[in-house]
């Protein structure tokens, strides 16, 4: 069983120094109790001490402070057999994570409202799952109550979860290892885009494996939500100047003309280079289909890019993965113009 345990704060999220030791013994000593959960994650949400957040962050500081007025909160995806518990933390602030050096007593505290928060299992579990929740529940507890003795015991710890993870991950198939929740993307996507490389989402030279393109897919997603006929091009539109930047000439090939742009406008070429590419495959992954003018901006965006590669100081190993790369890209939106 996969274990993931994190904290959230209103404006970070991921690993935490005060969590992460309750995660470790969770993977190190927990195995599977029936086959109806496959993963649980475990969210700690920790309030702000005082009213100070970041210029421009106000709306979302706000936003998150209610929102964890609501919790606890559990969320069991039967499907995919994963389970999501959330809840806010009565003991910890976001200041208390700032140190990124937890002590063992307070370690041991976070721990302690894991085991608590796991608790609502009872509430998602029905006698039709296959998973017993009381031997998991009583097992769980056992092991999140293993007091601190010194730092080598956490080391070990530490070293026997990443041992377990890596197995785990290494047991399982390269679509497998994506994690990905299919039931948000179109049916015909995936037999479209037949390779993990085109859904990575760690993968810089992947279409959506970069920061820009990350973000515009899930931007899309929520977008065609209520636009769901509209043109992609009038949200690609609209989405690079609420991010402030200079569009550039869509349909330029150039090479003359993309060295020169590249001289003058570096950031806007790149960002408008990875978003149209971006736009293409969000297309795709979504509507299971891309609009012939959707597929040209992309084409022009990977010519682009495969002149800034070629012109880069970028070592020939990584230049090679990038021309392999963008002839995966241009072969599948080819496909999709006259």
């Amino acid at each position: 069983m996969d274990f993931y345990v994190a904290k959230s704060t209103y404006n970070t999220s991921g690993g935490s120094c005060l969590y992460g030791y309750a995660g470790d013994l969770l993977t190190a000593h927990i195995d599977d109790y029936g086959t109806a959960i496959k993963e649980i994650e475990v969210v700690a949400c920790l309030r702000s001490k005082t009213r100070k957040f970041r210029p421009t962050l106000e709306g979302l500081f706000d936003q998150f402070h209610a929102y964890i007025d609501s919790l606890p909160r559990i969320t069991f995806q039967r499907k995919n057999k994963r389970v999501k518990i959330e809840f806010r933390s009565e003991h910890f602030t976001a200041d208390d994570e700032e140190s990124r050096n937890a002590t063992p007593e307070q370690q041991m505290t976070a721990a302690d409202e894991v085991a608590q928060a796991l608790a609502m299992l009872r509430k998602r579990i029905k006698p039709s799952d296959d998973f017993d929740v009381e031997r998991f529940l009583a097992h769980a507890s056992k092991v999140l109550a293993t007091k601190i003795e010194n730092p080598v015991q956490s080391e070990r710890v530490r070293q026997a979860a990443i041992a377990k993870r890596l197995a785990i991950r290494d047991a399982k198939s390269p679509w497998e290892r994506l994690e990905i929740e299919w039931e948000r993307f179109h049916p015909n996507a995936r037999d479209i885009l037949d390779e993990p490389y085109y859904w990575e989402c760690a993968d810089d030279l992947a279409p959506n494996g970069n920061d820009t393109g990350a973000d515009l897919l899930e931007d899309f997603r929520r977008w065609n939500k209520k636009h769901p006929r509209t043109s992609p091009i009038k949200f690609l539109d609209g989405l690079i100047k609420a991010w402030g930047i200079d569009p550039i000439d869509w349909d330029i090939t150039d090479r003359a003309v993309v060295a020169q742009l590249d001289a003058d406008q570096p950031i806007p070429l790149n960002v408008c280079n990875e978003a149209a590419i971006a736009l293409a495959f969000s297309v795709i992954k979504v509507r299971g289909t891309c609009p012939p003018d959707v597929a040209e901006r992309g084409l022009a965006a990977i010519t682009r890019t495969e002149t800034l590669v070629h012109r880069s100081r970028l070592d020939q190993s990584v230049k090679k993965r990038w021309d392999l790369s963008l002839a995966k890209l241009r072969s599948k939106l080819a496909s999709f113009t006259p």
